[in-house]
């Protein structure tokens, strides 16, 4: 998801609905968390900046993952050429799906809801995107029921800045009291509507639609807050992108929103469109003069060509029958020896390699044989029995009441038709001599196709129209089935999802036969490879026709019949196809072309898989089957009218379903008008008169407009290559820019660490000197400071040293004395051991005079 920044005019029309809201007052405001819903939000609360803002996430535009710097028209190239949903593209990129991007507003507009009923609010503002403000009006609308005030309301998308204003009392009751104003704009401002002004190149993250809504306090724009039961909601779009914006006085009502303008091309154009106005009305005279011309012709012709017919008939039931019966027999015998005697060749030249769609063509061949062999015999039936067939076919001609391009309105639906509806001598001649019956009888021929090819000769008329019999090609596509492709997988995948409720198509020889042919044309054609669509048209041709033929058939309709435009990569045929079904849809049914703009449903959404896969995608195959007669008859252009048949036929539908609903019935329910009467879808189909010099002027106006886009494709692409030199530049310069600003910071430290260490060094410098000074002035009075010393020292030395002699002379006669003490006591000492061994001798001398005899 792209956080975008509102561009300068953006930022003008932010401030030109602030000022038109500043007579408002809101106890709350919610605004998405994305940048450009902030701008808009600020410019709004400049004049309320009280007011508290809740930011939501919820509140947010759709997240289309990994696409969102993708143009609008990628998804649908893409999606078309993966045949898939553009929600399945967005998905498989990670993105929300619509339903979980429906489902998550639903839930913050409830949370919202809730949240100022419960806290009693009267007035709220919620700012948001185009997207999710669409999803709103959807949810106030359909799944609500809110009500409009002037009992209608057109829902196209908003302008840039436009106001509506929603008053509510509950979460399923409310009234949208106004709808997309912009009265806060001048009149250079305001936009034509959006329909005038969808931009073809706006990024997916950014919708081309802006939807914006925005409640009131009351239900008229004049009242008072006294309802306090009722609260007002206020969404407003960030979106802008015109040339020019000039806030002007803001209107006193009560409600605002936003709206989308058209950018500067568009305007361009507009006036580019507004120059031609003259000569287009003219043209559109000139068609409908045409068409009603057309229309006389038809109508004066119509019996001379049933008499044509008629005659034509009759000739072939008396005299034709029998040249017709041996010519034929004849063909058919030749077909069935040419099948042998081809296989017998491949069988010689590679005996051990007998393919089986050589078998499959010969047992083709032997059904076809047996096929014409029961023509055969009912032309070779009783005189009586041609009369009668003769007699019915005159009657049913002649009573027919429509041009001779149509099938009679009376003739029997798919429901009856039988065996003896079908002019079998008709179809005889037309196998037996084609090219002159599609010349000379092209409307006969005509007739008889819309009323439907025999089944039994359905694969050879095809191949015929198709003028696709070519051996050179057959032997191709058998020498191509031998090669590898890298589409075999994703081929492989896809089978069992291919006419899936088909029996032949979910056995393994028709899953094989399927196979065989689309892979082939993948390696035939490696411009186109492979696609889904080419197998959905295969199918119906292998169930009438072997395999090589079933290719060649393929081939020719990508090639005769322009269906290889509808794979290329950029789908350009297809793409005109479209814009000239859309045309087609505004002049013939104007009333569903609205109400698909209103809708916002444009033809890729639900058409591009009847071109592509020429409606066999969905449809019955034997509705199929009729399409494939009419296209082969007279071209791929056909199924506009085809198309064209169902709108019409389904109208009243159409115009009662929405968007949701509308999309899916368009893709899968659609056809249940016509389920039982295939005849009746082509007879209407052929009802519809498309002037041809109208036809040619929608393609021609779909290639100016691709011309022009793609200019300014180049333009931009040219742009984009500038810009992405001069980024790579850029890029260069801020890598030197950033080297040198690390090689200048990396000097600048050292500079600064050299600074620092010249101040340190001049300290100590300084420091020295002063100590080298103190040392001098220290040695200058350091001789009389030594002296004094000395004196000073020798007089304390003696006088310790007299002290010292005096405890001398002291300690010598102490010592004296000690020395006489000692001798003294060692003298007594000596005396007292005299003693005691005298003492010890008496003692011995007692003890013996005492011990007895």
């Amino acid at each position: 998801m792209r956080n975008t920044v509102l561009t300068e005019q953006g930022l003008l029309q932010a401030k030109a609905v602030g000022e038109r809201l500043a007579c408002e007052s809101f106890e709350k405001v919610y605004c998405s968390d994305l940048t450009r819903c902030k701008q808009t939000a600020d410019a709004i609360m400049a004049h309320h900046p009280s007011t508290p803002i809740d930011y939501r996430v919820g509140l947010r535009e759709r997240d289309f993952g990994t696409l969102c710097k993708k143009p609008i028209r990628f998804l649908t190239t893409e999606s078309l050429r993966l045949n898939v949903d553009v929600d399945e593209l967005v998905r498989r990129h990670r993105g929300e799906t619509e339903d979980q991007f429906a489902n998550r507003l639903i839930q913050v507009y409830e949370e919202i809801v809730t949240e100022a009923l419960n806290a009693n609010y009267s007035h709220i503002l919620i700012i948001t995107h185009g997207g999710p403000l669409h999803v709103f009006m959807l949810c106030w609308v359909n799944r609500l029921g809110y009500k409009v005030a002037d009992g209608q309301i057109n829902l196209r998308r908003c302008g840039n800045t436009a106001v509506t204003r929603i008053c509510i009392q509950g979460l399923d009751q409310g009234l949208i009291e106004f709808y997309n104003s912009m009265t806060h704009l001048d009149t250079t401002q305001q936009t034509a509507p959006p329909e005038q002004n969808q931009s073809k190149t706006l990024d997916v993250d950014g919708s081309p639609f802006d939807l914006s809504h925005q409640g009131s306090l009351s239900q008229s724009s004049t009242s008072s807050p006294e309802l306090s039961d009722q609260h007002s909601f206020a969404s407003i779009d960030t979106m802008a992108s015109i040339e020019e914006d000039k806030p002007v006085k803001p209107s006193r009502r009560r409600g605002f929103t936003v709206t989308q303008h058209p950018k500067a091309s568009d305007q361009h154009q507009d006036e580019q469109v507004q120059g031609e106005n003259k000569k287009e009305k003219i043209e559109e005279e000139e068609e409908k003069e045409e068409v009603m011309e057309a229309s006389t012709k038809n109508n004066v012709g119509e019996d001379a060509a049933q008499q044509s017919a008629t005659t034509a008939t009759t000739a072939t039931t008396t005299d034709a029958p029998r040249r017709g019966m041996v010519d034929l027999r004849g063909q058919i015998h030749g077909l069935r020896q040419d099948v042998m005697n081809d296989s017998d060749s491949d069988n010689e030249s590679m005996p051990a390699q007998s393919h089986r769609s050589t078998m499959l063509s010969i047992n083709s061949f032997l059904s076809s044989a047996s096929n014409y062999d029961l023509l055969l015999e009912r032309l070779g039936a009783p005189e009586s029995e041609h009369t009668h067939q003769t007699t019915t076919t005159h009657s049913q001609t002649s009573s027919s009441s429509t041009p001779p391009q149509e099938p009679p309105e009376n003739e029997p639906t798919d429901a009856n038709l039988t065996e003896e509806d079908i002019d079998w001598e008709f179809w005889s001649k037309v196998i037996s001599d084609f090219d002159s019956v599609a010349k000379s009888e092209p409307k006969v021929l005509s007739v008889h196709v819309q009323r439907g090819v025999p089944p039994a000769l359905r694969g050879m008329i095809w191949q015929l129209f198709a003028r696709s019999k070519d051996n050179q090609l057959e032997d191709l596509y058998m020498q191509l089935l031998k090669q590898e492709s890298v589409y075999e997988k994703a081929i492989a995948r896809d089978l069992e999802r291919i006419f899936p409720h088909h029996d032949y198509f979910q056995t393994k020889d028709g899953q094989e036969a399927l196979f065989n042919v689309v892979k082939a044309y993948s390696l035939y054609d490696a411009d186109v490879g492979y696609s889904q669509g080419i197998a959905y048209i295969a199918g119906p041709l292998l169930m009438n026709m072997p395999e090589e033929e079933a290719f060649c058939v393929l081939v020719q309709l990508m090639r005769r019949y322009s269906l290889r435009g509808h794979f290329t990569p950029n789908m350009d045929l297809l793409h005109q196809r479209l814009y000239q079904f859309d045309g087609l849809l505004k002049d013939h049914l104007p009333h569903i072309a609205r109400h698909f703009e209103s809708q916002g449903i444009r033809s890729h959404m639900y058409a591009s898989q009847w071109f592509i896969t020429i409606l066999a995608y969905k449809f019955p195959l034997d509705m199929v089957f009729r399409i494939y007669d009419v296209v082969f008859a007279d071209g791929i252009d056909i199924l506009h009218r085809i198309s064209l048949a169902l709108m019409e036929k389904n109208q009243s539908t159409i115009l009662s379903l929405d968007f949701d609903v509308l999309i899916h019935y368009l893709k899968n329910d659609i056809l249940e008008t016509y389920e039982s009467d295939t005849t009746g879808l082509i007879r209407d189909a052929y009802k519809i008169q498309i002037v041809p010099k109208r036809f040619n002027k929608l393609a021609k106006e779909y290639q100016a407009e691709m011309a022009k886009t793609n200019t300014e494709t180049e333009i931009v692409e040219s742009l984009r290559k500038q810009n992405k030199a001069l980024s790579e530049t850029i890029r260069q310069l801020e890598i030197t820019t950033k080297d040198q600003s690390k090689e200048n910071a990396l000097v600048a430290s050292q500079l600064i660490e050299s600074k620092m260490e010249i101040a340190r060094i001049n300290d100590e410098n300084d420091a020295l000197r002063q100590q080298a000074h103190d040392l001098k002035k220290a040695l200058e009075t350091l001789p009389t400071e030594l002296e004094s010393r000395v004196r000073e020292e020798m007089e304390i030395l003696c006088t310790k040293n007299a002290a010292l002699v005096q405890r001398n002379s002291a300690l010598e006669d102490q010592l004296a004395y000690m020395e006489n003490m000692l001798i003294d006591m060692k003298v007594k000492y000596a005396e007292s051991e005299n003693d005691r061994e005298n003492l010890r001798q008496r003692l011995g001398e007692l003890k013996r005079m005492m011990e007895p005899n």
